[in-house]
């Protein structure tokens, strides 16, 4: 084989992995817009911890795997009418005993979680599969987990449980509206959050 082949050949076998790098590249600006887009929220929270973007992208394509292989099913009227009445219990409960009834809120929350088909084995397991199905206001969630530790900022306050039990509120309200389907994407918040106004838990 003559020199001018070998050089065409190699040529050839450039241009191809040129061209196959670029595709790579616009697949992966591709899969992370989607992940951007599906996470929102959930996705700049993880960018700016971790500060990579490659690595909060493989983070978060990691649940989305991970929440395909779950069996989700939706609340049936009795288990909504029944958590509903709990957390109108737990509100009620709010004045007397501001950290018991923030720790019933949590507490809820998990039940929800499970009977909806999530993992509960920890606060961050529940929060990661949750964040699929929820990337615009497990916030909330995260927020209320802050606000019972007193943010950093010392033993909670009564109004860090008041400001918590607000979030818990939030997020319930979206736990119990959850059509929990594997894949779907997560509904818009409902018009008001159940037995409670906007200010008071």
């Amino acid at each position: 084989m003559g020199m001018g082949l070998w050089n065409a050949v190699l040529l050839s076998v450039l241009v191809l992995l040129v061209v196959a790098g670029v595709t790579a590249g616009v697949a992966w600006r591709r899969h992370g817009r989607r992940l951007r887009e599906r996470f929102g929220p959930e996705y700049l929270r993880l960018l700016m911890e971790s500060g990579d973007r490659r690595s909060t992208e493989r983070e978060l394509a990691q649940r989305l795997r991970r929440h395909r292989r779950l069996t989700l099913r939706p609340l049936t009227p009795a288990q909504r009418a029944e958590f509903t009445r709990e957390w109108a219990q737990v509100q009620e409960e709010f004045v007397d005993g501001p950290e018991i009834a923030v720790q019933r809120a949590e507490n809820l929350v998990a039940r929800i979680a499970s009977a909806l088909g999530y993992p509960c084995e920890t606060v961050e397991q529940r929060l990661d599969y949750l964040s699929v199905e929820f990337p615009g206001s497990v916030g909330h969630y995260r927020g209320a987990q802050e606000l019972r530790g007193g943010g950093g900022q010392g033993p909670p306050s009564t109004e860090d449980h008041r400001q918590a039990l607000i979030r818990y509120r939030d997020f319930l309200t979206q736990l119990l509206e959850s059509p929990a389907q594997s894949g779907d994407r997560p509904s818009d918040p409902p018009n008001q959050p159940p037995l409670a106004n906007a200010d008071t838990p």
